[in-house]
């Protein structure tokens, strides 16, 4: 009989625990006001980044940028359905969608070409990855969900190299 009463104790400690452990999950798994706008900003960049490396390769003649926008092409179009796949997890829609700002910065884009393109367009992937690195560590900083956290640690590596090669083309249309 006091197996039975020690062992009905034991079961009762262990659901209360796993209740602690449910709630305690639940809770990191909770979206707050940065992770929110995290999602938000990675998406809106991610499709411009997409919009405007292929329009970068339609219009650069020059081999640098070209292969450039190629890189950035196929790793946003990665970083989106990632993040597409993250948002589906914690419940936030990701959409292809493009804020004023950077549907300026398209519409600009749109009406130059040869050199002066392919400076306006490195100089533009040079001052969007420097404040995406900002979003990113701000992300890693104040955000609270696991899921969103880790895909901004994963990718804020990609950003920095991004970053790294823009600034190192840069200099060439100065």
């Amino acid at each position: 009989m006091k197996i039975l009463k020690h062992s009905g104790a034991i079961l009762v400690a262990a659901l209360a625990i796993a209740a602690c452990k449910k709630e305690e999950t639940s809770i990191d798994n909770q979206l707050n006001e940065a992770d929110n706008n995290f999602i938000l900003l990675a998406g809106i960049n991610n499709f411009t980044e997409i919009q405007t490396a292929k329009n970068a390769l339609l219009k650069s003649a020059d081999t640098v940028v070209v292969s450039f926008a190629q890189q950035m092409l196929t790793d946003h179009e990665q970083a989106q359905s990632d993040l597409e796949v993250m948002g589906t997890i914690v419940g936030f829609s990701v959409k292809d969608t493009i804020d004023a700002a950077h549907a300026a910065t398209t519409a600009q884009l749109d009406t130059l070409t040869g050199r002066t393109f392919d400076s306006v367009y490195i100089h533009t992937q040079l001052l969007e990855h420097e404040t995406m690195i900002n979003h990113y560590a701000d992300e890693l900083k104040n955000g609270s969900q696991l899921n969103v956290k880790a895909y901004a640690n994963t990718n804020l590596q990609n950003i920095q190299l991004h970053y790294q090669r823009a600034d190192s083309i840069a200099t060439a249309f100065y």
